[in-house]
């Protein structure tokens, strides 16, 4: 991001000329389709890893199949995981704006001090910090 090259009005409350950016960023919609599609995808394995086996218990009542509990205890992990993904994804994807402070090189602010920093000790009068 280039900064602004005209200077920037000092604001009547502070007399400090940083320019203050607040951007709403859009929102790529390749990828939040393949957010949707991802999350169905695994909601629908979490459903196959639940229901698979319990229908299974049900239509077979066999001893042999107390060992597909294994995938049902899986599907409701991935279940639960899926859920808490959907709700940080649907928080980001609320949250999506950035804001950003600069104070412009073109010119210090008026009536403040100059501090002197190490690394400008030795510059040449005519250089400013922060460098630009």
């Amino acid at each position: 991001m280039t900064p602004d090259p005209r200077p920037a009005p000092e604001t009547s409350l502070t007399g400090s000329p940083v320019v203050h950016v607040l951007r709403e960023q859009r929102e790529d919609l390749f990828w939040r389709g393949a957010a949707v599609v991802g999350l169905f995808f695994l909601a629908v394995l979490a459903g196959l890893f639940i229901g698979v086996p319990v229908y299974l218990m049900t239509a077979f009542r066999s001893p042999w199949l107390l060992f597909t509990l294994v995938p049902v205890a899986a599907g409701f992990l991935l279940l639960v995981k899926t859920v808490n993904l959907l709700r940080r994804g649907a928080w980001h994807a609320r949250h999506r704006s950035t804001c950003s402070c600069a104070r412009p090189a073109s010119r210090p602010p008026s009536g403040a001090p100059s501090v002197p920093t190490p690394r400008s000790a030795g510059a040449s009068p005519g250089r400013t910090w922060p460098p630009s």
